[in-house]
């Protein structure tokens, strides 16, 4: 360049200008408004600007960069996506491929200037400030803004960049949309279950709310082929498959870089619930609870706090035992009792699906959970949700357990000086066991069962038969009676 250029421009220039106008202006000078002319004695020489890069990308793409809790990391960059109209994580992925589409060879020397380093610095945002108003729905072709006067009711409103939108339901609103196949499916899984069925429209319709008020999660239990994962897969669908995460009880409350997985989702749907016993609820109550903070830890990168606001719901064949039979953990859960059983052809169930998850009929589907969703809000609660109680015994008959689910059977008494043969309890277990399709259990298991998780029941030592045997004290097998000898009795109230 031999003369002058006419304009260098600065960063506030871009900021007066605005998206629209810099687009235009990238069409007439592409790379080159990203330039000043420098003077080199007599010559003109275009010199890279890092900072106007940096305002072009955060004014046109709307930058926000989460401010890290621990200044050794990098907090996490997003942009605008104008075509899922969502913001976007590792925005720095994104702008690397646009300067490598636009300089070319010239990529790494533009890579490796402050570009990035302007860019962070003049888009940091406090977590809590980047969030989407609690009471907005983002569906597939605009926002659904829940309003409260008299009632909860809702209004539709189009997508901005100025709503902090991460998740975004993936169905388009239609208020004419009706879901007919969805609901015969229900009512032929459901028949005659009023309550279930509006209890799961409840919960898909908090489903669609970021927020855990109602402190509840979902276990739909039955044998197989009973359709319950297929009207899971079909909320999955409606609510968009990247904003669930399919994860088990066991992973959720054992795993401690599993709680990152849950920030920015709608719905956890699990796969079918193993019958493991489940040691420890503390992360699960957590994360139904509606307050409580989890640290998200993710290997190598910034931890940080958050509120979950997800929903649980789970597929199950048996329960996991559990030694917490506590109000809290108990009164947290929805059980729906899948009995019907159909035929069990893969082929067919794909076309069900199918049928099932087509735009329309999943539009439906968002206005049923809407409904549900206005229930929930208007009612102030789930109608007439089981207490835990009913709860803690719907827990114990259905336990994948085999000592558990033994031990609360009509075929064993509860009392304080019965007595059950020790060898004759293990084989009647195995026996319960196989008869109900519950998973067997070593004779070591079923102790340590017996000792974790009903210390009324213990082991003495008796005479019967001329010989010195253990029995279990505090249950007996029903219509059953032992005729002990009388001499020579040895007590030990405690496992060994």
């Amino acid at each position: 360049m031999s003369e002058e250029p006419s304009s260098n421009f600065t960063s506030e220039d871009f900021d007066r200008l605005g998206k629209d106008k810099l687009l235009k202006l990238f069409e007439k000078r592409k790379i080159g408004m990203f330039y000043h002319a420098v003077q080199r004695g007599k010559v003109w020489i275009p010199e890279f600007q890092p900072a106007l890069l940096s305002a072009y990308f955060r004014i046109v793409y709307h930058v926000k960069t989460i401010e890290p809790s621990n200044p050794k990391y990098y907090g996490d960059m997003y942009y605008y996506d104008y075509d899922s109209e969502t913001y976007l994580p590792n925005a720095e992925i994104f702008f690397d491929q646009l300067i490598k589409s636009w300089w070319k060879d010239k990529y790494l020397e533009i890579k490796e200037s402050l570009v990035f380093k302007d860019l962070r610095a003049s888009t940091y945002i406090d977590r809590r400030d980047f969030e989407l108003d609690l009471n907005y729905i983002p569906v597939s072709n605009g926002i659904l803004k829940l309003e409260k006067n008299d009632k909860w009711t809702y209004r539709f409103i189009p997508n901005s960049p100025e709503y902090f939108v991460i998740v975004r339901i993936s169905t388009r609103y239609d208020p004419e949309a009706k879901c007919v196949k969805f609901l015969k499916q229900l009512n032929d899984c459901l028949p005659d279950k009023r309550l279930e069925q509006t209890w799961l429209k409840q919960w898909t319709g908090d489903c669609l709310r970021r927020k855990q008020e109602f402190d509840r999660a979902l276990i739909a239990v039955g044998d197989g082929d009973n359709g319950k994962t297929t009207i899971f897969d079909v909320i999955r669908a409606m609510l968009g498959k990247e904003n669930t995460i399919e994860m088990s009880l066991h992973t959720l409350t054992n795993n401690r870089f599993a709680a990152a997985d849950l920030d920015h989702k709608l719905a956890l749907i699990g796969d079918d619930l193993s019958p493991r016993d489940l040691r420890d609820t503390s992360e699960f109550l957590k994360i139904t609870g509606g307050s409580s903070q989890l640290r998200a830890e993710r290997k190598n990168r910034d931890a940080y706090q958050f509120e979950p606001t997800l929903k649980c719901g789970w597929p199950a064949n048996l329960l996991p035992h559990t030694p917490d039979e506590s109000h809290a953990f108990m009164r947290r859960w929805l059980p729906i009792l899948f009995d019907v059983t159909f035929t069990n052809d893969p082929n067919r169930k794909a076309q069900i699906l199918s049928s099932l998850t087509t735009p329309e009929e999943l539009s439906g589907v968002l206005n049923w959970a809407l409904e549900g969703l206005l229930d929930l809000l208007n009612n102030d609660g789930y109608t007439n949700p089981p207490g835990p109680d009913a709860n803690r015994s719907l827990w114990r008959s259905r336990s994948g357990n085999a000592v558990v689910r033994y031990l609360y059977s009509p075929d064993v008494e509860r009392k304080p000086d019965g007595l059950y043969l020790m060898t004759q309890f293990i084989e009647d277990v195995t026996r319960y066991a196989l008869s109900n399709n519950i998973p067997t259990m070593t004779a070591q298991k079923i102790g340590r069962t017996i000792s974790q998780t009903f210390p009324e029941i213990f082991k003495e030592r008796r005479k019967y038969n001329g010989k010195q045997v253990w029995f279990y004290k505090g249950i007996g097998k029903k219509g059953q009676e032992y005729l002990l000898d009388t001499e020579d009795i040895e007590e030990d109230d405690f496992f060994e």
